[in-house]
């Protein structure tokens, strides 16, 4: 699918990038963000894979709804992002082969409604969804 879906993607300026941006890593202060937590992974690239890999956080915690509305505001905010439905799907390699497997850390950090039935499917949904958007260019 890389071989196939590579060839769509779009030149975009690097930009100064997180690489593990999940609600894990971001606090909260009366209705607003606060901090971004964990820069060790810092790096330079496309913006869409800090997009990608909370947006698949989201699904993976049973919050996929609040994934689509993420989306919503930052492209109001920043414009469209390129190459979205790759670099989700390059996110989506990193809790393979279990993606449920990454539950319990969630569970330990108080995210309490994430259940690995759920996660198993909304991850694979997230993956389909992921498959079109590659597939139009998006």
């Amino acid at each position: 699918a890389i071989r196939e879906l590579r060839f769509g993607i779009r030149k975009t300026p690097p930009v100064f990038l997180h690489m593990d941006y999940w609600p894990g890593n971001v606090l909260w202060l009366n209705g607003r963000v606060s901090a971004v937590l964990d820069w060790d992974a810092a790096g330079y690239g496309d913006a869409a894979l800090d997009v990608g890999y909370f947006r698949m956080n989201m699904y993976l915690r049973g919050v996929k709804e609040a994934a689509g509305i993420f989306l919503e505001h930052y492209e109001a905010a920043r414009g469209p992002v390129l190459n979205l439905g790759f670099w989700e799907l390059a996110c989506a390699a990193r809790p393979l082969p279990v993606p449920s497997a990454w539950i319990p850390f969630s569970r330990q950090m108080g995210d309490l409604g994430a259940t690995d039935d759920r996660a198993e499917t909304d991850y694979y949904e997230f993956v389909e969804e992921a498959m079109g958007r590659a597939r139009e260019g998006r």
